[in-house]
């Protein structure tokens, strides 16, 4: 089982911990030069521990290069990173210092004991610039009372306020690190968060609606707000489903299933409707909205004569032998918006538009007519389409009979 992919964030962790260690094995190879330019000169002791230093760094960060690149750092191994970085800067004046404390503590390079500080901040770890200031402050201290005790008369800078002064500048670098690490953890953990969420909207949003309209709500063009809006819903059934599916497999029963209401969705997302939910062996789809279509009505209607030939031609290529639906379509003002719980939430469309809608496929059965539409979307439609003669019907839940229209054909569309 392959591990999971590591979130936004982790992924950060991972990059910026490859800069850093990347950044530690040139350094490692540059100070392994300055290291054999001391031997060269004579300085043995010095030479041999900057060599020491230079081969465990490049061990280590190797190490870390090679490792931040399958899964993120753990926080014991940036502990001890970040305690390496820190202790380095302090063996060297240490070890500088014995063949001259004078020349050790003047020239004691301070923006080591720095730069582990700010690279927590890369690390996304702010606490790690606390540590790193902890102990480059003591490391500082702890040089001044091993090699500046016996000079601070020659050299007052160096005297006990001098060595303090040092020692608390350094920690509140790390302060300031800290600080500035924190913000950008947070900023960038937000971003991750934004980023998932769009993941998460493209995935669930995206596999019902056309990449377009994806893009366009991801990039704040659309608001999935809840309003009004006249669209137009389509409603399709497959029609004697259960007893299709009696005397066969599930897994045909699904396979069969997924084929048409694939094929249908095509279609829907081809003239910019949105398949708002699958109905168990039908499914349910918008026009206009979040899209602000005025031909709504239209697209909904070429949709509706597209999904009844797909489903002539399933039923003629074996696809899915005996395959017949139902398509109703009605056009009106509903509520349309991102509706739901924390749980589940869905862009849907609610009102009696939808009801109505509803109950126009129910009847297409008892009509023997594969589409029926409402008078309201044939006053939409405009020119190009074969319609029956106006029946009114009774539907459930209607005190007045409703004019309903055979939608037998249409103009094509690419």
């Amino acid at each position: 089982m392959s591990p999971p992919s590591p979130t936004p964030f982790q992924a950060a962790r991972q990059a910026n911990e490859r800069w850093v260690a990347a950044f530690f094995v040139a350094s490692s190879l540059l100070f392994a030069m300055l290291g054999l330019r001391r031997l060269l000169a004579g300085e043995q002791i010095v030479g041999l521990a900057i060599l020491g230093a230079a081969a465990f760094t490049f061990a280590v960060y190797a190490h870390g290069f090679v490792d931040a690149g399958r899964r993120p750092p753990s926080m014991a191994a940036l502990v001890f990173r970040t305690t390496t970085e820190a202790l380095v800067p302090t063996v060297f004046v240490l070890i500088q210092g014995r063949q001259d404390a004078t020349v050790a503590l003047q020239n004691a390079p301070v923006i080591l004991w720095v730069i582990p500080m700010f690279i927590s901040v890369l690390r996304l770890q702010p606490r790690l610039s606390l540590v790193a200031g902890g102990l480059a402050a003591g490391g500082w201290l702890a040089c001044w009372a091993l090699l500046g005790s016996e000079i601070s008369r020659t050299l007052p800078g160096l005297g006990g306020a001098g060595a303090v002064e040092r020692s608390v500048l350094l920690l509140i670098c790390g302060v300031l690190a800290w600080r500035i690490g924190a913000s950008m953890t947070s900023l960038v953990a937000r971003v991750g968060e934004v980023a998932a969420e769009r993941e998460r909207v493209r995935h669930a949003f995206g596999a019902y609606v056309a990449e377009p309209v994806v893009e366009r709500v991801l990039s704040g063009d659309l608001s999935l707000s809840t309003e009004r809006r006249v669209i137009s819903v389509l409603f399709v059934d497959i029609r004697g489903f259960t007893a299709y599916s009696a005397d066969r497999t599930p897994t045909e029963v699904l396979d069969r299933l997924n084929t048409a209401l694939e094929a249908f969705s095509v279609e829907v997302r081809r003239r910019d409707g949105i398949v708002n939910k699958f109905l168990g062996d039908g499914l349910m789809a918008i026009f206009g909205a979040p899209l602000d279509e005025p031909d709504h009505a239209r697209n909904a209607a070429q949709a509706a004569v597209a999904i009844a030939r797909v489903a002539q031609e399933l039923d003629r290529s074996g696809a899915y032998p005996g395959l017949r639906i139902g398509v109703g379509l009605h056009c009106g003002e509903v509520v349309v918006g991102d509706i739901g719980g924390r749980g589940h939430r869905e862009y849907t469309a609610i009102g009696d538009v939808v009801n109505t809608a509803s109950r126009v496929e129910g009847v297409t059965k008892d009509l023997d007519e594969t589409v029926l539409v409402t008078r309201a979307v044939v006053e939409a439609l405009g020119e190009g389409f074969t319609l029956g003669p106006g029946r009114p019907v009774s539907l459930r839940g209607k005190t007045e009979p409703v004019e309903l229209f055979a939608l037998r054909d249409g103009p094509a569309t690419g």
